[in-house]
C-alpha cells in the first residue's frame, strides 16, 4: 500500500460507508491525511436527521455534493458552522421562523464557492414573514447558482430586492403566489441571459392572475427551451421564442379564463418551433371545452413538428373529458406528421383502433401509462394487454410501433402458467404481488429494429411471437 499514490487510496475510499471512512482516520497518519481528501467526499450527500447526526461529516468532510437540513423555530435541530463544508447542492426545508438561520448557511456556503444548486421547501406553520424576506434576498443575491427551486407556501414579505449578480441560473423552479411575486420577477430578469429550463406552479389558494410582464420576459431569453406553467395570461408572446422546444401546460378549468385559453390555443398553433408537448388536466370538469380546443390549435396549423406528445389527465380514464379528448387526439394524429412518442393516461381500445402507419406515419414509441387515481382493469393490465389479440393485430397493423406498458398487475384475471409464454416463464412478471412493471411489446425482430433509440432502457421487451394468444379468449374475454 506504500506504493499506491494518494489519489488512487483517495479513489479506493470514496466507494466505503462514511463510517469506514472514518475508521481509516484511526489506522495510521497517511489514511488519516487521505480520509480527508475532497474526491473521497465530492460525490456524497448527507441529510439531517433525528437518528442520523450529520455534524461529524459536517466538521471533517472537505466538501459534499449535497446536503439536506431542517431549520424550524423549535430548537429540535442543531446545525454545526458549515464554513468548512463545501457543498454543491443544498437541500433546505424551513418551517416557521427558521428562515434567518437558513440564510446564514446559504451566506457560508456561497463563501466557500462552491454552492451551485438550492433547494427550498417552506412547509406549513407560523412562520416570520420578516425571516423569509431576509432568505428570499440571500437567494436573490448568491452568484454562482445553477439550479434554483422555491416550493410550498412561502410566507414571504413582499419587499424590493436589492443586489446585482452576474447570470448564472440555467434552472428555475418557482410557485406562483403573491408573496413570491417580486422574488420571481428578479430572478427571471436578473438570469434571462443563461435560463435555460423555467417551471411555475400555480398555488391553490391564489386566484389572481398573473401579470403578461412575466411571460414577455420569458419570450425575451435566448436560451429558454423547456417551460413548463399553468395556462396564464400573455403565453401568446411564447410563439415568438425561437429556442423554445419543450412546452408544459398545466390546466385547470375552474380557474382559465377565456383570455388564457386564447393566448395558450395561439401559442400553439404558431410554435412551429416546440419539439415536446405535455398537456396536463388537473381537474375532472363536466366543462372541458378549453382542453379539446388545445388539440384543434395544435393541429390547425399544419407545420407542426411536435415529435413527442403527453396527454395527462387527473382523472385518469374515469374523467369525464376523457372520451371527448382521445377523439380529438385522434383527429390531431394525421396533422402531426413528425410524432414519434406518445405518452397517454387514458388508453382505451377506441385508440389503438385509430393508430395506424397512416394516421401517425412517424410514430414509433406509444406508452400506455396507468394513472394513480382510479382501478386497474384488464385493458391496462399487462399480463392481459399481452395476451390479447386485440394488440397482436394492432402491432400487426404497425410494425414499426414499440408499445411501452407501465402500469401494475390487476386483480381480476388469473395469471398465465403456460410455458410456450415468455412473459409468464420471466422471473416474477405474473406474480399478483408485484405493484407496477414496465414492459415493451413489438411486432418486428428486437436485433433488427430500424429505430433502436426507442428501445426504453428500463423495459423489458417481448415479441408478438413469444405470446400465447390462446389463454386471451378464456380469461380475459378480448
Amino acid at each position: 500500500m506504500d506504493q499506491l499514490p494518494d489519489d488512487v487510496l483517495a479513489m479506493v475510499m470514496s466507494h466505503l460507508d462514511v463510517a469506514d471512512v472514518f475508521a481509516c482516520r484511526l489506522v495510521c497518519k497517511r489514511l488519516s491525511g487521505v480520509a480527508l481528501h475532497p474526491d473521497v467526499w465530492r460525490h456524497r450527500y448527507a441529510v439531517q436527521s433525528d437518528n442520523d447526526c450529520v455534524c461529524p461529516v459536517l466538521r471533517l468532510a472537505p466538501c459534499l455534493s449535497r446536503l439536506t437540513l431542517f431549520f424550524d423555530s423549535s430548537g429540535s435541530q442543531s446545525h454545526p458552522p458549515l464554513n468548512k463544508c463545501a457543498v454543491r447542492k443544498l437541500m433546505i426545508w424551513v418551517d416557521a421562523a427558521g428562515g434567518r438561520e437558513a440564510a446564514q448557511v446559504i451566506r457560508q456556503q456561497r463563501a466557500l464557492g462552491r454552492l451551485r444548486a438550492v433547494g427550498l421547501e417552506c412547509s406549513e406553520g407560523r412562520r416570520s414573514r420578516l425571516a423569509m424576506a431576509v432568505l428570499f434576498q440571500t437567494l436573490a443575491s448568491t452568484s454562482g447558482l445553477e439550479e434554483l427551486t422555491v416550493s410550498g407556501n412561502a410566507g414571504a414579505r413582499r419587499s424590493r430586492l436589492r443586489g446585482i449578480v452576474a447570470s448564472s441560473l440555467k434552472r428555475f423552479s418557482c410557485c406562483i403566489t403573491r408573496e413570491t411575486k417580486n422574488f420571481r420577477d428578479y430572478i427571471v430578469a436578473r438570469h434571462a441571459s443563461t435560463l435555460e429550463d423555467v417551471e411555475f406552479e400555480l398555488d391553490p389558494d391564489y386566484r389572481c392572475p398573473t401579470a403578461p410582464s412575466l411571460v414577455r420576459r420569458l419570450a425575451g431569453m435566448p436560451n429558454l427551451r423547456r417551460l413548463s406553467c399553468p395556462v396564464i395570461p400573455g403565453l401568446e408572446f411564447m410563439a415568438a421564442s425561437s429556442s423554445l422546444r419543450e412546452l408544459k401546460l398545466v390546466m385547470n378549468p375552474s380557474r382559465a379564463t377565456c383570455g388564457n385559453v386564447c393566448g395558450a390555443m395561439d401559442l400553439l398553433e404558431r410554435a412551429v418551433h416546440l419539439r415536446s408537448i405535455h398537456l396536463f388536466v388537473e381537474e375532472d370538469e363536466t366543462y372541458y371545452y378549453e382542453v379539446i380546443v388545445f388539440f384543434v390549435s395544435l393541429a390547425s396549423s399544419g407545420r407542426s413538428q411536435v415529435e413527442s406528445l403527453t396527454v395527462e389527465l387527473e382523472g385518469g380514464p374515469g374523467s369525464l373529458c376523457a372520451p371527448a379528448v382521445q377523439l380529438q387526439l385522434l383527429r390531431a394524429l394525421p396533422s402531426l406528421p413528425a410524432l414519434r412518442r406518445l405518452n397517454v393516461n387514458v388508453p382505451t381500445e377506441e385508440l389503438l383502433l385509430g393508430i395506424t402507419p397512416a394516421s401517425a406515419p412517424s410514430l414509433r414509441s406509444l406508452q400506455l401509462v396507468e394513472h394513480g387515481n382510479f382501478e386497474l382493469t384488464q385493458w391496462m393490465c399487462p399480463n392481459a394487454m399481452m395476451h390479447s389479440n386485440k394488440v397482436r393485430e394492432f402491432l400487426s397493423r404497425n410494425p414499426l410501433l414499440h408499445v411501452e406498458l407501465r402500469c401494475g398487475l390487476c386483480y381480476s384475471c388469473e395469471p398465465c402458467c403456460t410455458s410456450e409464454c415468455s412473459y409468464s416463464s420471466s422471473a416474477d412478471n405474473c406474480d399478483k404481488g408485484k405493484p407496477y412493471v414496465c414492459i415493451g411489446l413489438l411486432a418486428h425482430p428486437i436485433d433488427e429494429c430500424p429505430s433502436p433509440q426507442d428501445h426504453a432502457t428500463d423495459v423489458q421487451w417481448f415479441h408478438i411471437n413469444d405470446m400465447n394468444p390462446q389463454i386471451a379468449s378464456v380469461l380475459f374475454n378480448f
